[in-house]
């Protein structure tokens, strides 16, 4: 649970299972606002999903009390996945297969 205070319990489920329910082939834009859970969402998701989305748009929260956890390393992460990166210190903006 991340933050302070009392936790909610909420059904989830992950990218690759709600796109694969959906039918959703390819996502053109991804556009994501989920207050820190950012980064659990795209370390469980595989490559092979990842290659589906074609631009991401999201909001960075940072979660200092996890490592691996912050604007850096989810940078890294998306674009050992393929994904050409920008980033400020509030919006992360990610394209598949752009030119650097």
């Amino acid at each position: 649970m991340f933050g302070s205070g009392p936790g909610i319990d909420t059904p989830c489920v992950t990218l690759q299972d709600f796109m694969d329910t959906n039918s959703i082939a390819k996502c053109d834009l991804l556009k994501m606002d989920v207050e820190g859970a950012e980064y659990a969402i795209f370390y469980s998701t595989p490559s092979a999903v990842l290659r589906r989305i074609r631009s991401i748009v999201m909001e960075l929260h940072r979660v200092p009390e996890r490592e691996g956890y912050n604007y850096e390393a989810l940078e890294m992460y998306l674009r050992h996945a393929g994904f050409t990166v920008k980033r400020d210190d509030r919006y992360l903006f990610a394209e598949q297969g752009s030119p650097a």
